[in-house]
Formats: C-alpha cells, sequence, structure tokens
C-alpha cells in the first residue's frame, strides 16, 4: 500500500459505500489460499458463518467477524451461535464486531429467532 499505489487512493478517498455478496454454494478454500478471514454478516446470516468462526480452514491465522443487526434483542443470538466468542483462550486470534442498526423497540411479541 504504497506512494501510488491503487490502494492507496482508495486509503486517501474512501468509497461511502461498500456492497459484499457471495460466496454461492459455500466458501471455496485452498490451504495458502489466505491468511486471515474478514466475515460480515447480517441478521441471521450470522448462522453459516459460526462454523467458519468456531473452526477455520487449515492454515487460517485470524478470523475477525462483523455482525450488523438491526435489534440489540439479537445480539442474545451470540452466545447460542458462537459458545466461544467471549472465550480468551481461542486457538486462533480474532475479534467479534457487531452494529446495531435500531434502537430497541418492539415491532411485535418477542420471539428467539426475531432479529
Amino acid at each position: 500500500m504504497g506512494e501510488g499505489s491503487s490502494s492507496a487512493g482508495v486509503v486517501s478517498n474512501p468509497p461511502r459505500e461498500v456492497r459484499v455478496e457471495g460466496p454461492y454454494g459455500g466458501p471455496g478454500f485452498t490451504r495458502g489460499h489466505c491468511q486471515a478471514l474478514l466475515l460480515v454478516a447480517g441478521g441471521v446470516g450470522l448462522a453459516p458463518l459460526a462454523r467458519l468462526w468456531q473452526r477455520p480452514p487449515e492454515g487460517i491465522g485470524r478470523v475477525e467477524l462483523v455482525w450488523v443487526v438491526r435489534s440489540p434483542e439479537a445480539v442474545q443470538w451470540l452466545p447460542a451461535l458462537l459458545p466461544d466468542a467471549l472465550n480468551a483462550q481461542r486457538d486462533i486470534p480474532g475479534s467479534i464486531r457487531v452494529f446495531v442498526t435500531r434502537q430497541a423497540v418492539r415491532e411485535r411479541a418477542p420471539s428467539p429467532t426475531w432479529a
């Protein structure tokens, strides 16, 4: 990311919007393909990524998770989906960042599957 590189331009003038989609049909990793994972999920989209957080592919040395939810109540899912999320003794380092986009407002009766 040196001066004059394409990534230097992105850092100095970051985009206002980033769109991410896929993978379709599941992640395709080969050993040595990458050393770290950035997992990005919204709402219930965390469920399929939970396995990659718990058991990343061989050769992965770090896992970062970004989870965006609509309500603070949805954060209660975290211990159920990622029981080791608060365990400081993980074999592979990483972090979890949770972003809540709305205030706690009940739009309907509470449900364990509501996000």
